[in-house]
């Protein structure tokens, strides 16, 4: 009798447990992290979002009423090939060798796009992921950014990065490690842009 009265109770926290989770989960469909089951009350309050422009994402963060887009990638792919066309086997080996450069690709004064990806976030993921785009910057002794170039336009800026450019460790890697050392959901590991950008969608 004990036995079935347990296993009864047993099954009963089991199926409240199931429940709770499916709807914890199911409901947030505004922000992929919170699950009711694990006592999640964090409050969203800003937005980020992602752009892919099919071969690379960048983040980008509001700033007041405009907005700026942040990328990490290889100095030779930056500089010397603009354009996709422009890349050549010669450009992904250079790209990809031992101790080759990076950057950071700043561009601001943003207007808000439709094929945006929008991240609903907290306060202190959004805090986070400054700091974490920040410390990808290579600064100098006063920690000012290192400029290297202009842009493609007149409101994008090259500047001196942290890391090492890689057949496994490209352009998305970064922006998928930025996403989960701040805490926002994201992939293990990602390569290529559509596995950035593609849970998000």
């Amino acid at each position: 009798m004990k036995i079935r009265i347990m296993r009864a109770i047993g099954n009963f926290i089991l199926g409240v447990l199931a429940i709770s989770t499916w709807y914890g989960c199911e409901i947030s469909t505004t922000n992929h992290q919170v699950c009711a089951i694990y006592g999640d009350k964090r409050v969203i309050t800003d937005t980020i979002y992602l752009h892919d422009n099919g071969r690379h994402v960048d983040i980008i963060i509001s700033d007041k009423n405009t907005y700026t887009a942040y990328g990490w990638g290889s100095e030779t792919f930056y500089l010397n090939c603009p354009t996709w066309d422009d890349v050549t086997y010669r450009a992904i080996y250079n790209a990809t060798r031992k101790n080759n450069k990076v950057l950071m690709h700043v561009k601001k004064n943003l207007v808000r796009m439709d094929d945006w990806v929008a991240i609903p976030i907290t306060e202190y993921q959004v805090d986070d992921l400054h700091k974490n785009i920040f410390a990808s910057f290579n600064t100098d002794s006063t920690g000012t950014h290192q400029y290297v170039a202009d842009g493609y336009g007149s409101n994008d800026t090259f500047y001196k990065a942290n890391g090492e450019y890689s057949f496994y460790y490209t352009c998305n890697t970064w922006a998928n490690e930025m996403l989960k050392n701040s805490d926002i959901y994201a992939r293990k590991h990602a390569i290529f842009s559509d596995e950035v950008i593609n849970i998000h969608r």
